[in-house]
């Protein structure tokens, strides 16, 4: 077996309207492909990556459509497949996004 270091970047998201603390790893595998697993109030969603032209994770993310997102993300057991935790997951989902775009501007 093995072993090998995964550079990860990890970040909370505090204050979001009506949502708990949201806490987001990102790592890049190589260029194009990588990971995202997002955590809130005991839900966890992850997902892999393997087709973003040259992107980032966090690029891909900030201009992938959201409905994409909760499809590639999925429902946990804990959430259901109803619209309800849908929508929960795209409000997560958003939060996630605007974070991305508030720090952007903050580099710029």
């Amino acid at each position: 077996m093995t072993v090998n270091p995964l550079p990860c970047v990890a970040q909370t998201i505090k204050d979001a309207p009506g949502l708990d603390w949201i806490y987001v790893y990102w790592s890049d595998v190589e260029p194009g492909k990588g990971h995202v697993t997002i955590t809130c109030y005991g839900s966890a969603w992850c997902a892999y990556f393997g087709g973003m032209p040259g992107d980032t994770i966090r690029q891909f993310f900030q201009r992938a459509d959201t409905s994409y997102l909760v499809t590639k993300l999925g429902i946990t057991p804990q959430l259901k497949q109803t619209k309800q935790h849908a929508n929960y997951l795209a409000k997560i989902i958003d939060a996630v996004k605007a974070s991305l775009a508030e720090k952007q501007e903050d580099a710029a």
